[in-house]
């Protein structure tokens, strides 16, 4: 979701809030990243 509350398919702005589920509680300033695929 984006700042509104919209639901958005992709985030093509590096610096753009958004919020995902997750499976566990994580903590602010956390950062996520893709797993490879290789």
């Amino acid at each position: 979701w984006d700042e509104d509350g919209e639901e958005i398919e992709v985030a093509p702005h590096a610096k753009q809030i958004i919020r995902i589920k997750m499976p566990k509680p994580v903590k602010p300033w956390y950062i996520i990243r893709k797993p490879n695929e290789t």
